[in-house]
């Protein structure tokens, strides 16, 4: 038997991400609140048991995974093997806890986030391979099974199958608690440069003082979150073109600006996309100015709103459009 499914698959900003000291395990104490965003990548699922023996790398084989991705609006194409692809670990992984290794599983993603982006496309693709197989195989989305696989892959992926506004706490890994989810519209800019995670720890472990945000316990919706997120520093120390995008994004006409008088605007993640928030008030025209001016300047730009929800298979209705230039196939 075939089934088909189609998952929305949403990006994500931190509006907050506070990071603390390197724990005996390598990794960074770290707290992150996270917001998923209408700016989306669909990934169609494709299960088959129909078919005794599938043709692998290995040979012959009665379980195989394939990946395939059609990318938009000028994002390049991943030079990357499918089994190095985090979807296909996904779908991988779970067919083993699962006990459903067998069949052919076909996996697409039409690739609206870019990549290397802080924008978690890679990690929401995984959960939305997650919450596709699982809807196939009879499988709560939201089951321990399904949440170990999401964790093992990354605190990313757990998000995703949630979706709103989390708080994670310990490595960020671990959901401590929810907000009311935020709303509203905002821009995305991304220069071409990158920054890597490692590089960007690497230069926060050599930074001489460390901010810290307030507590969060008293605030139940994210809308009253302060923007926070103390890697970014470390991120444009080792790539000042992050600081000069920020403050370009802080100067546009229609960003919102916080009680205090500051542009509300941060670097997601460790970089390389930065995202404001939109003056209320005709924020789509707003938000379609900054795009285009971020446009001349040669960067990727979107605009978006925030999003309840997070990985969500569709039952026939679509999810809202993402056009965009001409695509890559590979």
């Amino acid at each position: 038997m075939k089934q088909t499914l189609t998952v929305f698959s949403p990006a994500k900003v931190n509006l907050q991400l506070e990071i603390g000291e390197r724990r005996t395990d390598g990794f960074h104490q770290a707290k992150s609140i996270m917001q998923a965003l209408t700016l989306h990548d669909m990934v169609t699922v494709v299960l088959d048991d129909g078919v005794d023996a599938y043709l692998s790398p290995d040979g012959f084989s009665d379980f195989a995974i394939d990946v395939t991705c059609t990318t938009f609006e000028g994002i390049p194409e991943l030079d990357v093997a499918p089994e190095s692809n985090i979807a296909y670990k996904a779908a991988a992984a779970l067919a083993e806890k699962l006990g459903h290794e067998q069949g052919h599983i076909s996996i697409h993603i039409e690739k609206h986030i870019p990549f290397e982006a802080g924008l978690g496309g890679g990690s929401s693709n995984a959960a939305a391979v997650i919450a596709g197989l699982c809807r196939a195989w009879g499988e709560d989305a939201a089951s321990e099974a399904a949440l170990d696989v999401a964790r093992a892959l990354g605190a990313d992926v757990a998000f995703f199958l949630h979706g709103g506004c989390v708080q994670l706490g310990e490595k960020g890994d671990v959901l401590e608690r929810t907000f009311e989810p935020a709303r509203g519209t905002v821009v995305l800019v991304k220069i071409d440069e990158g920054v890597s995670t490692k590089a960007a720890y690497a230069a926060f472990d050599e930074l001489a003082a460390v901010q810290h945000v307030e507590s969060t316990d008293a605030i139940e919706s994210a809308a009253e979150l302060p923007l926070f997120n103390n890697l970014a520093a470390a991120s444009e120390q080792v790539l000042p073109a992050l600081a000069e995008t920020r403050e370009w994004l802080a100067s546009q006409p229609g960003v919102a600006h916080d009680a205090e008088g500051k542009a509300e605007v941060l670097l997601c993640g460790s970089g390389s996309a930065t995202f404001a928030i939109v003056e209320d008030g005709d924020s789509i025209r707003k938000a379609a100015d900054i795009v285009a001016a971020a446009k001349l300047k040669g960067m990727w730009a979107r605009s978006c709103s925030f999003a309840p929800i997070g990985v969500r298979v569709l039952d026939g209705q679509g999810a809202g459009s993402n056009l965009g230039a001409p695509r890559k196939i590979w």
